[in-house]
């Protein structure tokens, strides 16, 4: 089965693989995600939602309405079936704790990201010398479906290189380069990730 992960980063006009990318069985995006008049460059099809624990609580920075959105994007999206947590877990216990609050939220799931967590706290001294922070949202979510499907395509990640393509810099509060994520870790982890054969890119189809 053929899954597919689309990043947010800023849009190359010319990559129009928006009919490829409806082709996947599984297609997943990932939190303030938008396909309307993106249609062209990245399709439609979206069977998973994945974000981070602040967009279904309206805690992140630019206000945030879960449920409103979920019906605009199911609305877009008819493949949509819920929204996945994938966050990341520093022991058993905050993943209990933040399960209790994702099963009072209508469509919304929680990504068991144990292990991945795991994986990431020892990578981190491996691939770069900064304080270990939480990763993004994108890189755990990889790590996440690997596990799952052996291996990922991955569209439109550039490690927070750009702005989200759906924003303008009036949401600057909200782009990747305001996050305190150490997005150098997000890129080595991909690297070495492709070098495994894990990890593929659309354009090399």
């Amino acid at each position: 089965m053929k899954i597919i992960l689309i990043g947010n980063a800023e849009l190359k006009q010319d990559e129009k693989f928006g009919s490829l990318i409806d082709e996947f069985e599984v297609v997943v995006r990932i939190n303030r995600y938008r396909v309307e008049t993106f249609e062209e460059n990245l399709g439609t099809k979206t069977n998973i939602w994945a974000m981070n624990r602040t967009l279904p609580f309206n805690r992140a920075a630019v206000p945030f309405d879960f449920q409103k959105e979920f019906k605009v994007r199911k609305k877009v999206s008819k493949d949509l079936e819920y929204a996945l947590m994938i966050s990341y877990m520093p022991n058993d216990n905050e993943y209990s704790k933040v399960s209790q609050s994702v099963q009072k939220v209508e469509n919304l799931r929680l990504a068991d990201t144990i292990s991945q967590s795991k994986f990431v706290r020892d990578k981190w001294k491996i691939l770069v010398t900064q304080p270990f922070y939480k990763p993004a949202t994108g890189i755990v979510s990889i790590l996440y479906f690997i596990e799952k499907y052996g291996e990922v395509y991955i569209h439109n990640f550039d490690n927070a290189k750009t702005n989200h393509y759906f924003e303008t810099t009036s949401h600057m509060i909200s782009q990747p380069q305001a996050a305190k994520h150490i997005w150098s870790f997000d890129e080595k982890m991909i690297n070495e990730l492709v070098r495994e054969n894990k990890v593929k890119y659309l354009r090399d189809l």
